[in-house]
Order: C-alpha cells, then sequence, then structure tokens
C-alpha cells in the first residue's frame, strides 16, 4: 500500500517546470512539505507568495527527502504534439502542427493559441491534467500516493 502524502500537486507542478531553476527541490517525506536546498536570489521574479517553500539544509543521504526532478522538454514536447492532434479545429490545428516544427518550438506554439483564446483555455487545462497524471505516476514509483483534502 502506498504511503500517503499531502502534497500541493499545483505547487509540485510548478517546481518541476521550471527549467532555470536555480537550486534543488525535495519532497520531504515526513511531511509532504516541497523544500528547497536554498533561498530565491532576491531578483528571481518571485513574489513572496509563491514561495512556499521552506529553506532547509538538506541531508542528501538521508531517505528522508526525494528529489524533484524537472519535468523533461521531450515530455513537454509531447503533450503540444498530443493536443494537436486532439484539436478538431483545422484551422488552429495546421497553424499549431507548423508552429511547432522548427526553432523555439514552445514559444511559437504558445504565441498561435493567443490567436484562439478557446483553445488556449483548453490547452490549458489539457496540460494542467496531462502533468498531474504524471505526478500522480512519477511518485507511485516511489510507492506514494497524494492524499486527497
Amino acid at each position: 500500500m502506498p504511503r500517503k502524502l499531502n502534497i500541493d500537486i499545483d505547487y509540485l507542478i510548478n517546481v518541476m517546470q521550471m527549467h532555470d531553476r536555480l537550486n534543488e527541490y525535495y519532497i520531504d517525506l515526513e511531511t509532504g512539505k516541497i523544500v528547497c536546498n536554498e533561498e530565491f536570489p532576491d531578483d528571481y521574479n518571485l513574489s513572496e507568495d509563491d514561495l512556499l517553500s521552506e529553506d532547509v539544509s538538506i541531508d542528501y543521504e538521508s531517505d528522508r527527502y526525494l528529489w524533484i526532478p524537472v519535468f523533461e522538454s521531450s515530455k513537454a514536447y509531447k503533450f503540444m504534439e498530443d493536443f494537436i492532434y486532439e484539436l478538431e479545429n483545422e484551422e488552429a490545428r495546421k497553424k499549431l502542427v507548423y508552429a511547432i516544427q522548427g526553432k523555439k518550438p514552445f514559444r511559437r506554439f504558445k504565441d498561435v493559441l493567443q490567436a484562439f483564446p478557446d483553445i488556449e483555455k483548453q490547452w490549458y487545462g489539457f496540460e494542467e491534467k496531462r502533468m498531474k497524471e504524471y505526478i500522480v505516476e512519477w511518485l507511485h514509483e516511489y510507492d506514494i500516493a497524494i492524499e486527497s483534502s
């Protein structure tokens, strides 16, 4: 039976998606809290409310902390592909297929989405759902389940 932890999944998504993060993040396996091994620099452009994690000294040898990896861009790209091929709007689908080919596919994808506000909203719902599924599977590998509130 998996160990149940009260983990803030939305915050975990944000941490995983920070590709340029400067610090290491961990899940405290005793409390479920997301912790950071150092503080953010003052110029990182995050408000105090965004800094939910506690600054802790991580004992790297301890089994108490589970390292949180950065979400790989190849997986994020696959999410975009899956979303595009599920779209019924042919005009948007064609433009999005073109956008993800070549340089800066993530930026171009988001730029095209802005021209289709309803589809942009669908994308963010799709992305959130897929990230939550990914996280549940990732935690399952460590015999951890998210406790329902």
